[in-house]
């Protein structure tokens, strides 16, 4: 999620989702047969990543990252996330415990605990997911083989909570995920976020994309460009909505 201390900035960052979602519709062509199931895609995906051990060792991990077309100079944020769907987003004090989500100190940052609607949370089961494949710690369903900008995929599907669907796409050579799309409703419309997945590179002994794209403020897509990724540096208590207002 672009950062930004204005609840109304969730409204356009999805609304250029769902105006990007017909965008991805004819991108991939009708799965072809698989030789693998889906079980063994992801022990695939896994070893590539680093080896099931050490994706089990991480339970949280924070992300700094860059977006050319937020202001002037574009802009630095974070987001953190906590296995399998907590969400944290410091720069605004935005927080999503798995049931909820709230702005710590009010959408403003007047000091009030202020609270987003239910038809908005689709939006923060999706967004974890983005960041860290759900194959990893749900059921997955392989559909087949597609291709991806000429390259040989393979599908996952991953139902989620409140009903997302994430599908993912990986290389059939390296098995690394290469586009990542959760389909969702959000306030009553059907909507999808995609991100194409590139430049990874090896933190802490796990394989992270440190580039992803995401629908840019103009239209068309632009590339963050992940700065620095942490690994189990974020204590889990930072996913608590405190009760009684205000922040921790």
């Amino acid at each position: 999620m672009n950062s930004t201390k204005n609840k109304r900035g969730l409204g356009w960052s999805v609304g250029l989702l769902l105006t990007a979602a017909a965008a991805l519709a004819a991108g991939f062509p009708a799965c072809a047969p698989q030789d693998l199931d889906a079980a063994g895609v992801v022990a695939r995906c896994a070893e590539a990543m680093g080896g099931f051990d050490r994706i089990e060792n991480v339970q949280t991990m924070r992300f700094e990252y860059f977006l050319p077309d937020h202001g002037p100079n574009g802009m630095t944020s974070s987001a953190e996330i906590a296995r399998p769907n907590l969400m944290r987003f410091p720069n605004n004090d935005l927080v999503y415990d798995g049931r909820r989500a709230c702005f710590l100190l009010g959408s403003n940052g007047e000091g009030k605990q202020e609270f987003l609607d239910e038809g908005e949370l689709t939006h923060f089961e999706t967004e974890p997911a983005l960041y860290f494949p759900a194959f990893f710690d749900r059921p997955a369903d392989l559909l087949g083989k597609t291709l991806f900008r000429g390259i040989e995929v393979y599908h996952l599907v991953v139902a989620l909570p409140r009903g997302v669907e994430m599908n993912y796409y990986l290389d059939a050579k390296t098995f690394l995920p290469v586009m990542a799309v959760g389909r969702f409703e959000f306030m009553g419309k059907a909507g999808e976020w995609s991100r194409e997945l590139s430049d990874y590179r090896m933190v802490d002994g796990f394989l992270v994309a440190h580039a992803y794209t995401y629908p840019a403020r103009k239209g068309g897509t632009e590339t963050a460009k992940v700065i620095k990724v942490e690994i189990n540096t974020v204590d889990k208590t930072a996913f608590v909505i405190p009760d009684g207002g205000g922040a921790r």
